[in-house]
């Protein structure tokens, strides 16, 4: 359902691609660890077991050591290409968002 939208946008290629974004978005959030105040970044990124919704994805992509951004994004990019190579577009795609489930269940759980 998600592949025809992106089709018929010519974006198809980009349904796969969670993995990809999903490390840009690491090295992204490894920024703004580095101008945020320790205490934002803190409250914002790290997950607290206080109920809020999004908080354990958002913990998920957050990393504010360098080894750790250094490990993480180059294989979720690097994985993420090789995945979407091998098996397709679409099933990329449903396995970035049954992984994201279920890290989130495993977070909250």
């Amino acid at each position: 359902m998600v592949e025809d939208k992106l089709a018929w946008l010519n974006l198809s290629k980009l349904c796969g691609m969670g993995f990809v974004f999903w490390g840009f978005g690491n090295i992204g959030v490894y920024g703004l660890s580095k101008v945020m105040y320790q205490e934002n970044f803190r409250y914002y990124f790290y997950y607290m077991r206080d109920g809020r919704t999004f908080q354990p994805f958002k913990s998920l992509i957050a990393a504010d050591n360098f080894y750790n951004v250094a490990w993480t994004s180059s294989s979720l990019i690097g994985g993420g290409f090789y995945l979407q190579q091998r098996v397709g577009s679409s099933v990329a795609f449903k396995l970035f968002g049954l992984s994201l489930v279920a890290s989130y269940l495993a977070t909250t759980s």
